[in-house]
């Protein structure tokens, strides 16, 4: 299927390898100048088929996904079965609006509904202070 190609390819799994790596202090000498990092990043990978979701369960330390996506809770569910009892986060991203940050809003009782640990909202064009601002009394 062409989502999975890029896993079928190897081509995530070697971002993946290629970037602990990088940052690994016990790094080829090749790599100096690269920041080296005494705790690992996390590594939390967008995915859009159960196979990159699986392979972010045994490989990584999360996923996202995005809201609208059809396959979203089989994603989530597939990444946290692979992931086993070990920490992993799953997130999901969507569009910002001020009813999103409400915890009782339907979309927001969805997204506790399907286990994921947080939502980021993406703001589209120029941020309005002043409706980010209304927002404040949802924060914690």
């Amino acid at each position: 299927h062409l989502r999975d190609l890029p896993l079928k390819r190897g081509g995530l799994a070697e971002v993946v390898a290629d970037v602990r790596e990088i940052l690994s202090p016990d790094r080829d000498a090749k790599y100096e100048g690269f920041p080296v990092l005494t705790r690992p990043v996390p590594t939390i990978v967008g995915v859009n088929s159960e196979a990159l979701a699986r392979y972010a369960g045994r490989e990584c330390d999360g996923v996202n996904v995005g809201w609208w996506s059809p396959g979203r809770a089989g994603y989530v569910r597939a990444a946290r079965e692979a992931a086993g009892e070990r920490e992993f986060d799953c997130s999901v991203w969507d569009f910002f609006t001020p009813e999103n940050c409400d915890p009782a809003h339907p979309s927001n009782v969805a997204f506790r509904g399907e286990g994921l640990d947080h939502v980021i909202l993406l703001v589209r064009g120029a941020p309005k202070p002043e409706v980010i601002a209304s927002c404040a009394r949802y924060l914690k």
